[in-house]
């Protein structure tokens, strides 16, 4: 009796966590994997209740449900779990080593072998456990909750190996039988073990969850809803950290300053929408154009932002003239006409001993100049010996002049 009582605890957990993770996901429907979470936890629910509700009365048809739902239930659950870590799992793969594993779990369930029926149960569920550790392991996990459930998948793996070996080397001559396994002092250590685990996994799985909503909600708010980019804030958080780690790796780090030309005009004559229209446009091909190890923004208004890594000022330069030439790709339709999308771009090389505000003014006096050459051109303000010179870029190359007076003059004197 103390034994069935004992074998309750797991079900019970894993139904309460099976309701908090359907709940969370009828939440936000749009994380799917914690759809599978709510699948594991309730496969499991139900194959343990199976599994008691015939307990004295073996059934080679129910082991096999019952191998199939623990199946499908840890398969959800790698599926959930490597879908949220930005990988892929084998469906074909899970679903051969669970048909190949069924044979053994009827026969050991036909002859009344509880030895080899739980081998091949646990050598299943063990090798699911592991590859799925594997997986999340090769992620290369970035927070503490991360890797805590890679953790908590190889400890389940381990135990799913090592537990029939030591019901092997516990029995005596013969077969162990079902009774005489689940009256064992083995079996009720077991069942305490498998309940602090689906435990620990289920606080893991609900954390992960929860810290997965604050990182959502704070990107959202530091997100440019229009263009998608990040908010000025955000942007000179991320750009400082870069210019900590250039510092340290010794990397050139530029910052690229952009303008949308004529944006006032176009709202003026043909509407905020088509403005808006422009600037999200402008805002993909950013985003399209650069790396995952470069930063984006919208500063504000027509104001676009990019600090890219490992960049001197003549490839910032190049960039900013790809961005520049795609634009017309991007061009709008207002009415029955297309407004052409263009734009004016400021580029500067960062210098280790100053900081965003200076690299931000001399970017921003490079696209004053832009603009007030005519603008649809990059120029760059290159630092050498402590004095400034400026070179611009536009549809016909522009000579390049000195600029050792402030940037308003030197703009008029082209």
């Amino acid at each position: 009796m103390q034994a069935q009582l004992l074998s309750l605890i797991t079900p019970a957990i894993a139904l309460v966590f099976a309701v908090i993770f359907g709940i969370l996901w009828w939440r936000d429907r749009k994380q799917v994997h914690i759809a599978g979470y709510a699948v594991c936890f309730s496969a499991l629910t139900i194959g343990v209740l199976l599994t008691f509700a015939f307990l004295g009365r073996p059934s080679p048809v129910v082991a096999l449900i019952v191998h199939f739902i623990y199946s499908i239930g840890v398969t959800a659950l790698v599926w959930g779990l490597t879908g949220r870590a930005g990988q892929t799992m084998s469906l074909k793969g899970y679903s051969l080593i669970a048909l190949f594993s069924a044979g053994f779990v009827f026969l050991g369930a036909i002859n009344d072998n509880q030895t080899a029926q739980m081998v091949a149960e646990n050598g299943t569920m063990g090798i699911f456990f592991a590859l799925c550790a594997q997986i999340l392991w090769r992620s290369a996990p970035r927070t503490l909750i991360d890797r805590v459930i890679t953790l908590v998948m190889i400890l389940i793996a381990t135990q799913f190996f090592v537990r029939p070996m030591l019901v092997v080397l516990s029995q005596g001559e013969g077969p162990m039988s079902v009774e005489a396994y689940r009256s064992s002092v083995f079996y009720a250590f077991y069942v305490i073990c498998v309940a602090l685990l689906a435990l620990v996994l289920s606080l893991a799985l609900t954390a992960s969850i929860y810290l997965d909503d604050l990182r959502a909600q704070k990107a959202r708010l530091n997100t440019d809803g229009l263009t998608g980019l990040r908010m000025r804030r955000a942007f000179e958080v991320e750009a400082h950290a870069k210019f900590v780690d250039a510092r340290g790796a010794g990397v050139p780090v530029s910052l690229i300053l952009a303008d949308v030309d004529h944006l006032k005009q176009v709202n003026d004559t043909h509407g905020h929408t088509i403005g808006d229209r422009m600037i999200a446009g402008f805002g993909r091909r950013i985003e399209c154009l650069t790396r995952d190890c470069d930063v984006s923004g919208r500063l504000g208004g027509e104001e676009f932002a990019l600090l890219v890594w490992n960049c001197d000022e003549d490839k910032a330069r190049r960039l900013a003239d790809r961005v520049r030439q795609s634009l017309p790709g991007t061009q709008v339709r207002a009415e029955n006409q297309e407004v052409r999308v263009t734009a004016s771009f400021g580029v500067a090389r960062w210098r280790s001993d100053e900081d965003y505000a200076s690299v931000y003014k001399r970017a921003d006096a490079a696209l004053y100049r832009a603009k007030g050459e005519g603008r649809n051109r990059v120029c760059v303000c290159m630092g050498a010996n402590n004095r400034r010179t400026d070179h611009a870029v536009s549809d016909r190359q522009q000579p390049a002049i000195r600029s050792d007076a402030p940037p308003r003059l030197a703009a008029l004197q082209h």
